[in-house]
């Protein structure tokens, strides 16, 4: 009975697969049509669009290297190339004439180049850019690298940024002078204000107390010597105030002028001390502007008044020369001179001396130290007044 039955399922089989209207038989051949149609597209109109387009990306990968290139060796900023194996070489002419005038460079860039912090091989299969900045022969430059898997190389840019660079520290070096300037200024209001506290205090003060004394009606008797030094406090109390007045704000500068006030000060300093001035003036004298003149007569005052202290000078001279369109200045005194070291620092030894470069220089003027040891110094004052207001 089994049998049976296998062989009926046998030749159930068999009649069904031998039969050509059976649909398997349609589905089967319909797949082979279709791959064999796939494979014919393949390789007859796929294949052949594909190799145009591989043709064409090449084609234009070259267009666009060849005017890469081009622009290269136009760039005024020096190009090189450099491959993986870390070997430079000059490209455009802007680069060979760099190289022409420091060969140094050259060396200083493979110098650089070998202290990486980074993968040049990374860079140049990635088609990358990186920029770092650096100092060669005494110059600053920004550096770029822009990779090229094509061309298997980097192109090296350098942008010489010295000037910005220089720009950017003066402007930090004016900075640090203004805010030492600031502090010396207010250091020098604060000394001010003291020395005035004192002489009203210690003279006028105490020479009011003994007029006030002197004028006191039951202390004052018919001998004339009281009344004689009365008058002889009264005359120094005059002195004493004009003298503090004068200090604050001269008012010969106002009336009379540069060339009278300075005169004016040299004298008080000659009386008061042992060291000799003088002052000689040549050109048509001439009035400027509030801002100018009081300026110029600080510039003086500052002067001089380093000279006394630590010039340990006999004579000093000033001469002031007057022309149409400038005006100069020029100090002088027979001392030991200023030491070279303390000229350069004189951030940290002569605030003064930076303080009379500051005024000279917001009058758009230039100042000149010259000195030797033993010898003296000379401060050389030259100020274009074409643009001051004449008076």
């Amino acid at each position: 009975m089994d049998t049976f039955d296998k062989n009926q399922i046998i030749q159930k089989s068999t009649e069904i697969l031998t039969n050509a209207d059976n649909p398997i038989w349609y589905v089967l051949l319909f797949l082979l049509l279709f791959f064999l149609l796939a494979i014919y597209v393949s390789k007859n109109v796929v294949l052949p669009m594909r190799t145009r387009f591989l043709e064409q990306k090449s084609k234009l990968q070259i267009k666009n290297l060849r005017l890469n290139s081009h622009f290269a060796l136009l760039n005024p900023s020096p190009l090189f190339t450099i491959k993986s194996n870390e070997k430079i070489e000059p490209i455009n002419e802007s680069a060979i004439k760099l190289i022409e005038e420091n060969s140094e460079i050259f060396n200083e860039l493979n110098k650089i180049f070998t202290l990486w912090d980074f993968n040049l091989s990374e860079i140049i299969k990635g088609n990358k850019i990186h920029s770092f900045s650096d100092q060669i022969s005494g110059k600053y430059y920004k550096i770029f690298l822009r990779g090229d898997s094509v061309l298997n190389y980097a192109q090296l840019y350098l942008n010489d940024v010295t000037e910005l660079k220089n720009t950017q520290l003066e402007l930090a070096n004016s900075k640090a002078e203004l805010q030492l300037l600031t502090k010396y200024n207010l250091a020098k209001i604060e000394e001010e204000r003291k020395k005035i506290a004192m002489e009203l205090h210690d003279t006028v003060g105490n020479n009011f107390a003994l007029l006030r004394l002197y004028m006191n009606p039951q202390n004052i008797n018919q001998e004339k010597s009281d009344l004689e030094m009365a008058n002889n406090l009264l005359d120094d109390l005059i002195k004493e105030i004009k003298e503090i007045s004068y200090s604050l704000n001269p008012s010969i500068l106002q009336r009379h002028g540069i060339a009278s006030a300075i005169n004016s000060i040299i004298k008080r300093f000659n009386e008061a001390n042992s060291i000799h001035g003088e002052l000689n003036v040549s050109g048509d004298l001439c009035r400027y502007n509030e801002t100018f003149e009081i300026n110029i007569f600080r510039v003086v005052q500052e002067s001089i008044s380093n000279i006394l202290k630590h010039s340990k000078a006999k004579n000093y001279q000033v001469e002031i020369k007057f022309f149409p369109e400038r005006f100069e200045l020029i100090i002088e005194d027979d001392g030991i001179g200023i030491p070279l070291e303390q000229l350069k620092n004189r951030k940290e030894n002569h605030m003064g001396l930076l303080n009379m470069e500051e005024r000279i220089r917001t009058l758009g003027g230039d100042l000149t130290i010259e000195t030797k040891i033993d010898e003296g110094t000379k401060i050389h004052i030259k100020v274009n007044t074409d643009g001051a207001d004449n008076v």
